[in-house]
């Protein structure tokens, strides 16, 4: 394990992009790593904000990256996206692809972050420094090092520190990290659908005037409640976006059905 006041590489956030990050170093072998969260993760797996209940797509190198890590995505609730059709609105051309066609058996993986999260997350690695529900008061850097003030009271000395805690970083504001942003007027709503009949591991992505809408395959297992499902990205002016929080059911499946019927 990394000493507990010093360490080669020092990670701030355990998310997906943190824990990841983390368990390749690791598995390198070259530098000691040392990760800093402010959860307290592995006591309880469903508090890390950034391992919630949405779903997210996964390209096959990202797939296969992580299963060199040992990252076992059926336990993620993985499902493959075998087939991709791309329409535009109000236009009769289509794109299918098959990943048959490809010679490989899909394009990517439709997993749930939650449960990946509960794989992903490294604590318990022995070759791995991992604080839990600790933040970073502040950052002293020299030529040669860069000092971390911890909220427990440590002082952590690394020679490389990562952000890895979000957009949102405070961190990043405390040490002047400028960021560029475009408002495009356009949000995107996320929801899961139920479908009349199974997906066969089917993606679809169309373009309407409002922007793209995507629908990802979820859970081919009949017994899940994600059966026939499929986790919906519907971009919208922002306050049409705001408007349709509050449609009933029955409203929204019927503007969601004329955008991809």
């Amino acid at each position: 394990m990394a000493n507990n006041n010093q360490s080669d590489i020092v990670i701030v956030g355990g998310g997906a992009v943190g824990s990841a990050l983390a368990r390749l170093l690791v598995r390198q072998g070259r530098h000691s790593v040392t990760l800093i969260d402010a959860n307290q993760f592995s006591q309880d797996p469903h508090s890390h904000p950034g391992f919630d209940a949405r779903v997210i797509a996964l390209a096959k190198r990202t797939e296969q990256a992580l299963c060199e890590l040992g990252i076992d995505l059926k336990k993620a609730f993985a499902t493959p996206i075998e087939h991709i059709l791309v329409s535009d609105q109000g236009f009769i051309g289509q794109t299918r692809l098959h990943a048959s066609d490809y010679q490989v058996q899909s394009f990517g993986q439709v997993v749930g972050i939650q449960a990946l999260g509960q794989q992903l997350f490294p604590a318990g690695l022995p070759e791995l420094s991992v604080l839990e529900g600790v933040t970073v008061d502040e950052v002293n850097q020299t030529a040669e090092s860069i000092e971390l003030q911890l909220s427990n009271g440590n002082t952590l000395t690394a020679g490389l520190l990562v952000l890895a805690d979000g957009g949102r970083s405070e961190l990043a504001d405390k040490l002047n990290f400028k960021r560029s942003s475009e408002d495009y007027g356009q949000s995107a709503l996320i929801a899961n659908v139920q479908l009349s009949e199974p997906h066969n591991g089917w993606a679809h992505e169309r373009f309407t005037p409002n922007g793209p809408l995507a629908l990802l395959p979820v859970a081919e297992d009949d017994s899940s409640d994600y059966a026939n499902c499929y986790s919906l990205v519907w971009t919208l002016g922002h306050d049409e976006a705001e408007a349709a929080l509050a449609w009933p059911q029955a409203q929204f499946i019927s503007r969601l059905q004329q955008q991809i019927g």
